[in-house]
């Protein structure tokens, strides 16, 4: 996207309550807009009251790791804590996806 009119407009229309709307009922999704209340199920609604009334967010490395690179370290903690996989193994993994994942 470039800063245009256009631009601008389409972000705007993004996060209203209407636009929410129509992605949380998809499913599997939250919004920040707490004006959006059409979520799909009870556990999504609870999961949306849950996001608006809290008071601290705390997030991991996965959350700032390209997609590729975020599934294999959810597949290497995964096959690391289940025993599948020793560490080493597991950092050898990571370490091949992270030499095309952070290009």
């Amino acid at each position: 996207m470039h800063d245009t009119p256009a631009a601008r407009s389409l972000i705007r229309y993004l996060v209203t309550a209407q636009a929410q709307n129509i992605w949380i009922g998809k499913g599997g999704v939250l919004s920040a807009n707490t004006r959006a209340t059409g979520y799909p199920d009870e556990t999504s609604r609870r999961f949306a009251a849950i996001l608006a009334g809290a008071t601290s967010f705390v997030f991991d490395a996965s959350d700032s790791m390209p997609a590729a690179m975020n599934a294999a370290f959810c597949a290497g903690m995964v096959a690391l804590t289940s025993g599948a996989k020793p560490v080493d193994e597991v950092l050898t993994d990571l370490d091949a996806v992270q030499k095309t994942a952070y290009r």
